[in-house]
């Protein structure tokens, strides 16, 4: 492992030249000689992705969460915003002219991510200098490439959920992505590619790792760590849907389900657990049967699980035979501030109240399922396909299932359990910027802060976060606008 720590601190010491990479002479002058610190097995290679723990370079968790705090489950008692930086409640109230004012520390959201793709780059380009010598060589060979595509595809999309424009067909080729690394070397400059360019990456990349990565399903605790055929899929069903392509959707989504489909039944107590009389919680990472890949959000304090409120809305559309009600929720202890019933989350997948689950598991691809063909015409399957979700969630015998002839109707079902399935797993930012181009389903976000109203309208410019702005101006590239 000490080559791998020598690795680490090298990153880290570079990683803000490889995601702002102005190539200025000067930083590269001070980079030492690293020739004794290169991998050269397929275990190296292994070993660096392998990182799942610990800030920054470690793959499975701080994925970014900014959103997450801006999406509009949650509200927080004045007590706690009091207590907020002010960058924090700039993201809470999604402010047009200041933003980052008073961020003195890294910016972790586009920074860890970038650090994973560099990581990525540098396993996707020493691996190619290998040649399997044996069968198992070469099943190990190609674990190492699928698992760096993955982790590439996943990072560029992480990414793209707030520095870029959602995916709009009729302008992805116009509009400005992200920029796309897909090299090691931090003396080629950073620009940003268009959002067609950002998406056609990712689904390129997880292609390619859906092709060489095994077929293994996460009943084995190393694969809910390490990509599989299966989590490649997810995310590719995962990626289509933000992109509103239907019917990719449904086809990577039904292929990964025909690999593994299993859903835990929160009547069972062989799969939740009781740690009192009324609440049941979810099992540990490595006892959940759901989860096909494990990550996490990145930890903050603007979504500290038991000093958020969860909108009462929200909260009140869970039917009281509806186990989720109980699992998913508790009160808000009344030195919170918070008016006496108001909730707070802890139906994370992680299996522990301070972390949010943000991986990809199977209920996710349920409901994407049932979504595509309910928008692509089959009702009957749609409606097939939540129910069986549904009955595994509500108390044994309560559950009448949904029955609709109408398209809309149905499709407004399956959207209202979306939300309320998936909370705070770090998709409804993203679920809010592409439902709000259709009238239908668009909404205004509202907070109150210190009885001051701060709105944010469907289709506004604030759904793009700002690039860091150092990365701005060490680079040239243009800045997101946070007005029309």
């Amino acid at each position: 492992m000490s080559m791998i720590r020598s690795i680490h601190y090298l990153i880290i010491f570079f990683a803000l030249i490889l995601i702002i990479s102005s190539c200025k002479k000067n930083w590269l002058d001070a980079k030492p000689n690293i020739s004794l610190q290169i991998p050269t097995t397929i275990a190296d290679y292994m070993a660096i992705l392998d990182k799942t723990e610990g800030n920054g370079v470690s793959f499975n968790n701080n994925q970014n969460g900014w959103h997450e705090a801006a999406a509009g489950d949650f509200w927080l008692p004045q007590k706690y915003l009091d207590a907020r930086e002010n960058w924090e409640i700039e993201i809470y109230t999604w402010q047009k002219d200041k933003f980052y004012s008073d961020l003195t520390g890294n910016f972790s959201n586009w920074t860890y991510p970038y650090e994973r793709i560099f990581y990525c780059n540098i396993v996707l380009e020493g691996i190619e200098k290998i040649r399997p010598s044996s069968s198992g060589d070469e099943l190990d060979w190609n674990q190492v490439k699928g698992a760096a595509l993955f982790f590439r595809a996943y990072n560029h999309y992480d990414i793209a959920q707030m520095f870029c424009k959602p995916y709009d067909k009729s302008n992805a080729t116009k509009e400005l992505g992200i920029p796309l690394r897909l090299e090691a070397d931090f003396n080629i400059p950073s620009h940003r590619s268009t959002v067609e360019e950002t998406y056609q990456q990712i689904i390129t990349d997880l292609k390619k790792a859906a092709e060489v990565l095994p077929i293994a399903t996460p009943i084995n605790n190393i694969y809910k760590y390490r990509p599989t055929k299966v989590a490649a899929n997810a995310m590719l069903a995962r990626v289509f849907l933000s992109m509103e392509d239907y019917e990719n959707a449904l086809f990577y989504s039904e292929k990964a389900l025909q690999q593994y489909d299993y859903l835990i039944d929160l009547n069972n107590p062989d799969e939740v657990k009781q740690d009192d009389q009324v609440y049941s919680t979810f099992p540990q990472i490595q006892d959940n049967k759901e989860i096909l890949f494990v990550n996490t959000l990145l930890n903050s304090q603007i979504y500290t699980y038991n000093r958020i409120a969860i909108d009462s809305n929200l909260y009140n559309s869970y039917d009281d035979n509806d186990h989720r009600k109980l699992s998913f929720f508790r009160k808000l202890p009344s030195s919170s501030g918070a008016p006496e019933n108001s909730y707070y989350f802890r139906g994370t997948y992680a299996g522990q109240n301070s972390t949010k689950f943000s991986g990809l598991a199977t209920n996710e691809l349920y409901l994407i399922r049932a979504e595509c063909l309910a928008r692509l015409g089959d009702i009957d399957k749609a409606l097939e396909t939540l129910n069986a979700l549904l009955v595994k969630r509500w108390n044994t015998g309560t559950y009448v299932p949904y029955t609709d002839s109408n398209p809309e109707n149905v499709l407004r079902i399956i959207l209202t359990e979306r939300r309320k399935e998936l909370l705070l797993r770090g998709l409804r930012w993203s679920d809010l910027r592409r439902l709000n181009k259709d009238p239908r389903f668009a909404v205004t976000l509202e907070r109150y802060v210190n009885n001051e109203r701060h709105t944010l309208p469907p289709n506004d410019p604030r759904y793009v976060f700002p690039i860091p702005y150092n990365v701005i101006e060490l680079t040239g590239m243009e800045q997101n606008p946070r007005t029309p």
